[in-house]
């Protein structure tokens, strides 16, 4: 799925069960809201190095907006995409789980710089975030527009 439009959910909705294998690829998706890449409420799986890429939302998630269940595992990625407010890489709530060496790098939150935004790599209000390690497996992911006044922000979690 690359290089689509959408007020809401860019590139994929998925309200049910949707399995990505064998590196597939989600990538260069624009929501004028939220969920660059995907917006997920059912049950999603990465699997086979598959990676959500290079989305932007102007507002939440730009690679994910998360209110279901979310399984990142066998080297899959959440990476280089972008929100003008929270969740550069992943939004939401629900259940996230991070397995083997896959990886949240490089996204970027409050990317307009107005201060408003966090967690570049991920904004997880709730209590089902698994496996997700701030410097380790989820890295080199910032707040701010510029690369030179940007700070990292790996993990924003509210409860």
């Amino acid at each position: 799925m690359r290089g689509n439009a959408a007020d809401y959910e860019g590139g994929i909705y998925n309200p049910g069960t949707l399995t990505l294998n064998d590196s597939s690829s989600v990538s260069g998706n624009a929501a004028n809201h939220d969920a660059g890449g995907i917006w997920n409420d059912g049950s999603l799986t990465l699997n086979g190095s598959s990676s959500v890429s290079g989305n932007t939302a102007n507002y939440d998630a730009g690679g994910i907006f998360n209110t279901g269940t979310f399984i990142l595992n066998v080297s899959s990625s959440v990476s280089g995409n972008t929100a003008n407010h929270s969740g550069g890489g992943i939004y939401g709530a629900g259940i996230l789980t991070l397995n083997g060496s896959s990886s949240v790098t490089g996204n970027r939150a409050d990317s307009d710089g107005n201060g408003t935004g966090g967690g570049g790599g991920i904004w997880f209000c709730g209590d089902g975030l698994t496996g997700a390690v701030d410097g380790d497996n989820v890295n080199d992911n910032y707040r701010g527009a510029a690369p030179s006044t940007a700070v990292e922000d790996n993990i924003f979690t509210c409860t």
